[in-house]
């Protein structure tokens, strides 16, 4: 027993030092952390209370080739590291992280699930596959072509202010901008995309005419089916002179003004891609929109004298 009290005495310093350091072994990325006043000596170990409370870290153009210890850096709130050579990014799950630039690497697999309050994603000419952004809501600004993945879904995200994608997108076959917030996006640019036919968005006549970098061989469309921009809710029955519709975009409820009391017979919520919601066959007045999540939808009003098809935003 002696001895083996004698042995475990002889670890535990080691054990100490072992979880008070984090393993650095690429070269390149501790010479960075060194520079940046981190680290002292470059032998594959880096103090890991000296990065545990880093907010912000530049890794730019160092030819890194593996990251491996960027797991240890906590508090990350901004990671610059573009223009190295790694495939993996090994981010600590915190979800502090606000701002993620990796262009120009090589990476496959990007997962940024835990990563909720991201609200800037540049990540260019690297060999992602897929790009799961349906966690990352309050994302802002988008630079993410130059990859391999085929679809990119972006209809939750209504606070996009920016959404670019150059370089070559030879993979990419289906963008769905259906936001409910088009109309705040300032910067668009969607080209070099030789298989995309259709990109989904709230109003496809807003985009054809404030979006105009995109490829000929590419049509915004607002639904599933649709092969060109057809303008869908314009008013061009005599039914639909005598209905207004308010709120729009809807908070929580949606309300209808019959003027001449048509005889409304049912409305139909309708989603972008053709399927039917909810069916109302009374209480035509006020439609509660309180449990549906924020989006474009339809509502397709048949009354005595014709059928009414409006577009309508749930903020």
């Amino acid at each position: 027993m002696k001895h083996q009290y004698t042995i475990i005495l002889f670890l535990f310093p080691f054990l100490i030092l072992s979880a008070q350091n984090t393993y650095v072994p690429d070269d390149n990325f501790e010479q960075r952390l060194i520079i940046l006043g981190l680290d002292d000596v470059l032998d594959n170990y880096v103090l890991t209370s000296n990065i545990s409370n880093v907010y912000a870290l530049d890794i730019q153009n160092q030819n890194i080739s593996d990251l491996t210890g960027l797991e240890d850096f906590a508090s990350l709130i901004s990671v610059y590291a573009g223009n190295n050579q790694f495939s993996n990014i090994p981010l600590h799950p915190n979800v502090n992280l606000n701002a993620l630039t990796l262009g120009n690497n090589q990476v496959s697999i990007l997962d940024l699930s835990q990563h909720t309050n991201l609200t800037e994603l540049s990540c260019p000419n690297n060999n992602i596959t897929s790009l799961d952004l349906s966690q990352n809501t309050s994302l802002m600004y988008l630079n993410c072509g130059g990859n391999s993945f085929p679809e990119l879904n972006l209809a939750n995200h209504p606070n996009l202010r920016e959404v670019i994608l150059s370089s070559q997108n030879t993979a990419l076959e289906n963008v769905d901008l259906r936001n409910g917030n088009n109309t705040e996006i300032d910067a668009f640019e969607i080209i070099n995309s030789p298989n995309l036919p259709y990109i989904y968005v709230d109003d496809c006549s807003y985009s054809t005419t404030n979006w105009t970098q995109i490829d000929p061989n590419t049509v915004f469309v607002e639904m599933e089916g649709q092969t060109e921009c057809e303008l869908i809710g314009t008013d061009d029955n005599a039914a639909s002179q005598n209905l207004e519709m308010y709120p729009n975009p809807i908070i929580d409820f949606l309300y209808i003004k019959n003027y001449n009391l048509l005889i409304i017979k049912e409305i139909e919520i309708i989603s972008t891609s053709g399927g039917k919601l909810k069916s109302l066959f009374t209480d035509f007045n006020k439609i509660d929109f309180k449990s549906f999540s924020a989006g474009v939808y339809y509502l397709k009003i048949q009354t005595s004298i014709g059928t009414v098809i409006k577009k309508v935003i749930k903020t």
